[in-house]
């Protein structure tokens, strides 16, 4: 069954704070480099400003559970997670989310965990919605989903339906035991 993710609103400003930057740095790259040069500068930019608004817009994000893993696919990349490797998969509200990266951000994580692991908001990989410090969560991302992973990995997951996913990696779990 496959899950579309929960993305954030601001991502299409994000885009737009980028192209504008792509611009400014193109017309400095012709102003400053050359006519040459600055073609250079302009198709490689262009191309890295390509690739990063598809994965920051999350375009081919989803999340899909199989008979035998859990699949999450980003942009470039795909990581499949079986169903012997996830110990436990719960809903968690977003102070708990917010309190769980603090700990890992402070080095406070799981025994096992790896403090690399949290970047940006988030458990790095599978969360399509960042988790700020402070201020209210966006609307309809309140409740968010904690996957633990049998060497005491944690991962909050955001698709847009958490309950329905939630039941489906039970299922799996049940199904790979």
């Amino acid at each position: 069954m496959r899950f579309e993710v929960s993305t954030h609103p601001r991502r299409v400003q994000t885009i737009l704070i980028l192209a504008a930057a792509f611009l400014v740095f193109s017309v400095g790259a012709f102003i400053v480099a050359g006519r040459q040069t600055g073609m250079v500068l302009l198709i490689a930019s262009g191309v890295m400003l390509i690739l990063i608004a598809l994965e920051q817009g999350k375009v081919g994000w989803y999340y899909q559970v199989d008979d035998h893993a859990l699949i999450v696919r980003r942009t470039f990349t795909s990581y499949a997670l079986t169903g012997e490797s996830i110990a436990k998969v719960s809903a968690i509200r977003w102070p708990a989310a917010r309190e769980r990266i603090q700990r890992y951000r402070d080095g406070r994580g799981p025994q096992g965990s790896e403090r690399k692991q949290v970047a940006l908001g988030r458990l790095i990989g599978f969360c399509t919605v960042n988790v700020p410090p402070r201020g209210p969560a966006p609307p309809g991302r309140e409740t968010l989903v904690l996957l633990t992973r049998s060497e005491h990995r944690e991962y909050i997951l955001s698709p847009a339906d958490p309950a329905a996913f939630i039941t489906e990696c039970q299922r799996l779990m049940s199904r790979t035991r």
